[in-house]
């Protein structure tokens, strides 16, 4: 738990220039050093054009970001160590050095006479960090805007630096979220959402789709909360008064027209996107072509005045909204860019409202799941070659599973009663129109050695998603012929023992995928609009797409979180997809 809340603040640190200090933040147990990262240098790449192209690329980062400063005096070159010529820049706020310098090759001695070989690579340094924060480090630094480049990665072989976040990723372990029961206030409006046929249908097939769901949700709280103040509650401890603090103002959005509600999310999360809290993904188009943000709270984003004069408030909470480059299959946090404290983009109360009702609708529904026993087949490891292994979507066809392999103890908050659990953000995605997200799991599959001495190879979950949730912020009105943008869902691919998809998730990556549902079974495909309001869970292990949307239909926009079953299963953090860094490339192994 406390390496989980260390990652947590570290991450928020990192993505914004918040006014932390290194200091403030939990300590780690690792040692602070110097690490090095090799930058080969490309066939007939000179390396001192190449080492120019590196150093304006990190003083390009170092201007844009708030929380990088140029060590240099004159602020126009990085600083040079002239002793091993190291040009270097700083992250102020940790203390934190990154330097490039040359590696050569001096053949045999000074007494040889072949003369020294031609430089053959560059090499990043990392100073005053701990591992994890240089993997955070090197996160950043392969971003896109930066040394992922293709300019850049014409001239250097940014693999190892690849290799090196791909290890970083894989040694986290996931997070196990926060206890569901502090959002069961939620809990009569979302029974108006999720009745019990609906529970039935995600039960059977792993997914379930509820239109006009966030207009549902907002007007029954309104309900609830006027029957609070009248003394006519339902009772629960769940609606409380102190419980139902946790729910938004909601009267400006519920009492306009269903589509209303609808709509002041669409505008809400446009004016996020007009506040730049969304960014480009580290994964590359050929992955997917989304800008997205991390949220915990929409109220604190705007100015005191402003809240007080748009929500009738009096005070309000910090910024807490975060960009990312989102370098992972699975969705986890990499810092990125921008400056954030008060904001000041104007939406309407309904709008802010708007908001703040789909985040509480995704956030109550671990508690109402867990409510209804409706928590999804657990996770279990299969041994390689085994037909009883873990299986995805519904509960058919594994009872008879169950006397094979016991399912690992839930891990707190997660309880046996209530395994379910909450994250501490959902994500704002945003694509353009023509963008897509190729097939994948939200929490595919790996192979694992359970010790050094075992002969036998453990297919395991990545991470502990159970459940995918997402509310589209698109307009009421999209129509899926005209404006594109559908969701795909391919029930029963999931990796399931003996299931098409298996092989491909165990492989890792995203190449093999789109072969593997090709030729799905049209009675087994669920196509879902993107139209605003509506509610669309599912079994998190499912592999599902995003479809280009049309010029017509523009942007298509939508809140996520994934609702979590944390497991005692040893499972090592999220799938960085490395494939953008690697594709076509020679000496993969490992890699995928």
């Amino acid at each position: 738990a406390q390496s989980a809340r260390f990652r947590d603040m570290m991450l928020m640190a990192v993505l914004l220039s918040f006014s932390s200090t290194r200091g403030m933040m939990q300590p780690s147990s690792s040692a602070l050093m110097s690490h090095q990262v090799a930058l080969p240098l490309r066939d007939g790449s000179d390396s001192k054009t190449a080492k120019a192209k590196v150093v304006a690329a990190l003083e390009e980062l170092a201007q844009i970001e708030t929380y990088w400063k140029k060590v240099a005096a004159n602020g126009a070159t990085f600083a040079d160590d002239s002793a091993n010529k190291n040009e270097v820049i700083e992250v102020p706020q940790f203390g934190w050095t990154v330097g490039v310098r040359h590696q050569r090759h001096l053949g045999t001695g000074a007494n040889s006479k072949n003369p020294p070989s031609p430089d053959t690579q560059l090499e990043l340094t990392l100073d005053n960090v701990t591992s994890e924060e240089c993997g955070w480090l090197c996160v950043r630094l392969l971003r896109p805007d930066a040394l992922g480049s293709p300019l850049l990665r014409k001239c250097v072989d940014v693999r190892p630096l690849a290799k090196r976040v791909l290890e970083h990723y894989a040694s986290l372990d996931p997070s196990p979220g926060e206890d569901a029961q502090r959002w069961s206030a939620h809990g009569a409006a979302l029974a108006a959402v999720l009745p019990p046929h609906c529970l039935r249908e995600l039960e059977r097939g792993g997914v379930v789709v509820v239109e006009n769901a966030l207009d549902t949700f907002v007007r029954e709280k309104d309900d609830n909360t006027k029957k609070m103040k009248k003394g006519v509650g339902s009772g629960s401890a769940a609606e409380t008064p102190a419980a139902m603090a946790l729910a938004p103002t909601l009267a400006a959005v519920s009492s306009a027209a269903p589509a209303e509600v609808a709509w002041a999310l669409h505008r809400g999360f446009k004016a996020l996107d007009a506040a730049g809290l969304l960014a480009r993904t580290g994964q590359g188009p050929e992955v997917r072509s989304d800008a997205v943000g991390w949220f915990d709270d929409f109220k604190g984003l705007f100015s005191e005045e402003e809240a007080a004069a748009t929500a009738g408030t009096t005070t309000t909470t910090a910024a807490t909204a975060v960009t990312t480059t989102e370098a992972i299959s699975g969705g986890d946090v990499e810092k990125g860019k921008g400056e954030l404290g008060v904001l000041s983009f104007g939406p309407s109360n309904s709008e802010v409202e708007a908001l703040s009702s789909a985040l509480n609708l995704l956030r109550g529904l671990a508690a109402h799941l867990n409510a209804n026993g409706v928590h999804g087949e657990p996770f279990v490891d299969s041994a390689e070659g085994d037909n009883e292994g873990d299986n995805e979507g519904g509960k058919e066809g594994n009872k008879a599973r169950h006397g094979c392999a016991s399912p690992p103890p839930p891990l707190p908050p997660a309880t046996v009663e209530a395994p379910l659990t909450v994250p501490s953000h959902v994500m704002g995605a945003q694509y353009p129109p023509g963008g897509r997200y190729v097939p994948h799991s939200d929490n595919g599959l790996e192979w694992v050695q359970p010790s050094p001495q075992s002969r036998q190879r453990l297919a395991r979950r990545r991470n502990h998603r159970q459940f995918t949730a997402i509310v589209y912020a698109n307009s009421p009105d999209w129509e899926r012929d005209r404006d594109g943008g559908c969701l795909k869902v391919y029930l029963g691919s999931g990796g399931g023992a003996g299931t098409a998809c298996r092989d491909a998730l165990l492989r890792g990556g995203n190449s093999g995928l789109d072969e593997a549902v090709a030729a799905w079974p049209e009675a087994q495909v669920v196509e879902v609009a993107p139209r605003g309001g509506t509610l669309v869970l599912f079994d998190a292990r499912l592999v599902h797409e995003v479809c280009p949307s049309t010029e017509r239909g523009g942007s298509r926009r939508a809140l996520t979180m994934w609702v979590g079953r944390p497991v005692g299963n040893q499972a090592r953090g999220e799938a960085w997809d490395a494939g953008d860094f690697f594709s076509g490339e020679e000496d993969e192994e490992g890699i995928s």
